[in-house]
């Protein structure tokens, strides 16, 4: 039970003719007749204020069966709207006040509602949650003040309404590259349909017979009807087997755009693989930092999404420096046809960087490489403009440095075969999606 101020004013006028009395005696009686009136006024308001009498409190998390739940789901950087609903079958009205009790790893605005509630009516307040990282949490129980009838007092009690959160990567982006919009998307992005001829398995036509065809490419009674060699063009297979290399290391834990690089790199990893997916291709993760930390074998359909979420839901980023000869040795077992290899990675530093060229640049003779380095906007906008401070002129000369040895870093790849994106985290997603079709519509893949 908290006083109210109406509470201590009215506390004051007994408190002064209890001073006064010294001088005029009469004053006595009225100080403790004053007394003896808010001590029953107070009892009256308490008796009459019952703590959760007659209201229904509920917390929703946006998801129309998420009330009561005990286990809700979030996505990482992606705002949440918090409602709590508080009903009252009550014939009077009553002013109440609620706190939530979010948990530490999202980010959130206020979180403490005033609420106005009519008789038999219903109010409610809302606030934005926005998860930084990956994981379970836990949302605490409501706390509730209400105001006294009689306004002399305020009763404060705690609702159980705990309920746990898993926050999973982001893929909301997935309906901008859906079966019925991804045709659009090629056309915007100019790509347009094209047949690849080569040595697939759908019969394409039939022509002259050249020096350099396979013999096993003969039609012989064509060849037969026409006096010369003729040989049968086949389609090129159009599907492609797709692996995903999550780069965990220490470099990737770096936080970006409110988020940790490798949560941007999860998200449009995701993305990527339902883009694939919907193409009918086969596609599989490797997460690694010094060692394997998640493998998730090629494979297609709707299911296989569902194996790549669960396989990076626990990936977090580690403090050790990433191992590409543990990359490269995994993709070297582990992949026995030739694929397309994504890897999302960061080259800050210049001993990592020394090691991705060399271990991808091996696995790119092989493989079609895409490796997807993860922008940072701070280091970007230090290296720009005209510093004022020695602090400001300090910190552009490092900005400057990190993006020269990424840029010979990116130089390097090139050389090697590698298609290479570098792109903040807002748009990443669009540079790797729109690489990877690029690739597939001319037949690189």
């Amino acid at each position: 039970m908290l006083f109210t101020r109406r509470t201590l004013l009215l506390a004051l006028a007994p408190t002064a003719a209890f001073v006064l009395a010294a001088w005029v005696r009469p004053l006595f009686w009225l100080g403790l007749l004053g007394d003896l009136a808010l001590l029953l006024a107070l009892t009256l308001d308490l008796l009459r204020t019952i703590p959760g009498d007659g209201l229904e409190v509920s917390r929703s998390l946006g998801e129309p069966d998420s009330s009561g739940a005990r286990m809700a789901t979030l996505a990482v950087g992606e705002t949440r709207q918090v409602e709590v609903t508080v009903r009252s079958r009550r014939s009077w009205a009553s002013e109440i006040e609620v706190r939530d009790d979010p948990p530490q790893g999202l980010e959130w605005n206020s979180r403490t509602g005033s609420l106005s509630l009519p008789p038999g009516g219903t109010a409610r307040f809302t606030y934005g949650v926005k998860p930084l990282s990956r994981g379970l949490y836990q949302f605490g129980d409501l706390e509730l003040r209400e105001m006294g009838r009689l306004g002399l007092i305020r009763r404060q009690w705690r609702v159980l309404a705990s309920i746990g959160v898993r926050v999973h990567p982001n893929i909301s982006e997935t309906r901008r590259y859906d079966s019925v919009t991804l045709r659009g998307y090629l056309r915007e992005a100019g790509a347009r349909p094209s047949r690849l001829l080569g040595g697939g398995r759908e019969f394409s036509s039939l022509r002259e017979y050249l020096p350099d065809d396979e013999l096993r490419t003969v039609d012989w009674k064509a060849t037969a009807r026409r006096g010369k060699l003729i040989a049968r063009q086949y389609d090129r297979e159009r599907n492609c087997l797709v692996l995903i290399l999550l780069d965990c290391g220490r470099l990737m834990g770096v936080r970006a755009s409110g988020l940790s690089k490798l949560d941007h790199a999860i998200n449009s990893a995701l993305v990527l693989a339902h883009v694939a997916l919907t193409l009918g291709d086969r596609v599989g993760l490797l997460a690694f930092d010094d060692t394997t930390r998640s493998y998730v074998a090629p494979g297609r359909g709707r299911e296989q999404l569902q194996l790549l979420l669960r396989g990076v839901q626990a990936l977090q980023p580690v403090t050790t420096n990433s191992s590409f000869v543990e990359a490269h040795l995994q993709v070297e077992a582990r992949l026995r046809r030739r694929g397309l290899l994504v890897c999302f990675t960061d080259l800050t530093d210049e001993e990592t960087a020394a090691s991705a060229v060399r271990h991808l640049g091996m696995l790119a003779r092989r493989h079609k490489g895409v490796c997807a380095l993860v922008g940072d906007p701070e280091v970007r906008r230090s290296a720009e403009g005209l510093p004022v401070t020695g602090a400001q002129a300090y910190a552009q000369s490092v900005a400057w440095s990190l993006l020269h040895d990424r840029r010979a870093a990116v130089t390097q790849l090139r050389r090697q075969g590698l298609v290479v994106t570098d792109a903040l985290p807002e748009v990443l997603t669009t540079s790797v999606v729109g690489t990877y079709l690029s690739l597939k519509e001319t037949g690189m893949v």
